[in-house]
C-alpha cells in the first residue's frame, strides 16, 4: 500500500502567501472606501464652512452700516414699522367692494289653478 504523500513546503507556502496577500488587498479596499468618504465628507464641511463665513461676512457688512450710515438705520427701522417721536401715523383703509346686484323680481304674478 503506498504511503500518503506528504504537501510540498512550495504548496504550503504558496498557499498561505496567497491568503495573506487576499487578507491584505481585502484591508486595503476596505481603507480606501474609508478614506473617499472622509474626503467627501470633509468636502461637504469645507463648502458649508466657506457658506456660514461669507453669512458672517454680510452680518458684520450690515452692522458696520447700521453703526455708521444714518440712512440704513432708518430704513430699517422703517421697515419694521418704527416712527419718530412726535410723528402720527394714519392707516388708509382700502375701500369696501360694491355690494352684490340685487336678485331680479318678475313683474308677472303667477297664476296657479286650484286643484279639484
Amino acid at each position: 500500500m503506498p504511503r500518503p504523500r506528504a504537501p510540498r513546503w512550495s504548496t504550503v507556502a504558496s498557499v498561505g502567501t496567497g491568503l495573506f496577500l487576499a487578507i491584505c488587498l481585502y484591508r486595503f479596499v476596505d481603507d480606501v472606501r474609508l478614506y473617499n468618504s472622509a474626503q467627501a465628507l470633509k468636502a461637504a464641511k469645507v463648502e458649508a464652512l466657506a457658506r456660514l463665513e461669507a453669512r458672517r461676512d454680510e452680518t458684520r457688512e450690515l452692522a458696520e452700516k447700521l453703526q455708521s450710515d444714518p440712512m440704513t438705520r432708518e430704513r430699517l427701522a422703517r421697515s419694521v414699522g418704527y416712527i419718530r417721536p412726535g410723528e402720527t401715523v394714519y392707516f388708509i383703509r382700502p375701500a369696501a367692494p360694491a355690494p352684490a346686484p340685487a336678485a331680479q323680481v318678475d313683474p308677472t304674478p303667477e297664476t296657479t289653478t286650484p286643484d279639484p
